[in-house]
């Protein structure tokens, strides 16, 4: 079914309705609703005045604002630090054989480069607009928490020194963390964008939504 059809099905109190809220509908549904009017021979009433107080919440179409730099940094920066990681494994077991490198440094360098593929997943899920990009990127971001968490009472645990970095790693990514959780929880350009709900009749009609 067309935009048009959609319109021709309309009695006229919703037509005139529609035609009154202008404004809130796309260049392409004001043209169609006004030439429905036309067809059916009715006046066209005068435009209400829009709610400028109301935040319009219309459809993104594009990733922008500070998730574009989030997105840039999964895909660019952190497989970066990945093949650092890696480069690290590498030439440690070389240097010390094996057998002489420690379980727990391989394991969380192994854990931080699963946790870049992770983020650097949600990026791609991001860039692609998808509903459940927004708590996939939730998600990463405490696992962050965790995995520095993990990184600093792992090391006590083997009996090895808390290091200061440790500790300020950790709250780095806890603040990291409950910054970005905040922005796309409140952010309402976030919220649009990556709505969870299917199209509503008003985007079918040619509102902006």
């Amino acid at each position: 079914m067309t935009v048009e059809e959609i319109w021709r099905g309309k009695d006229d109190d919703q037509l005139v309705l529609a035609a009154k809220q202008l404004l809130d509908y796309t260049a392409e549904g004001q043209a169609i609703i006004l030439a429905e009017l036309d067809r059916r021979h009715i006046e066209r009433p005068a435009l209400e005045t829009p709610d400028t107080s109301r935040w319009p919440s219309r459809v993104y179409h594009q990733v922008g604002g500070v998730v574009v730099f989030f997105c840039f940094w999964q895909l660019v920066i952190a497989p970066i630090q990945a093949l650092r990681l890696l480069g690290f494994l590498i030439a440690l077991a070389i240097y010390n054989g094996p057998v002489e490198v420690s379980r727990l440094t391989v394991a969380l360098a192994v854990a931080g480069i699963a946790l870049i593929v992770f983020g650097m997943v949600a990026a791609i899920q991001l860039l692609r607009i998808r509903p459940n990009a927004v708590k996939l990127t939730l998600l990463y971001w405490v696992s962050t928490v965790v995995y520095q968490v993990f990184g600093a009472m792992a090391t006590l645990v083997f009996g090895q020194p808390l290091q200061i970095s440790q500790i300020e790693d950790v709250v780095l990514a806890a603040a990291l963390a409950a910054a970005w959780a905040t922005y796309f929880k409140m952010s309402k350009r976030v919220a649009a964008t990556y709505r969870s709900s299917p199209p509503s009749s008003a985007d079918i009609e040619g509102r902006p939504a």
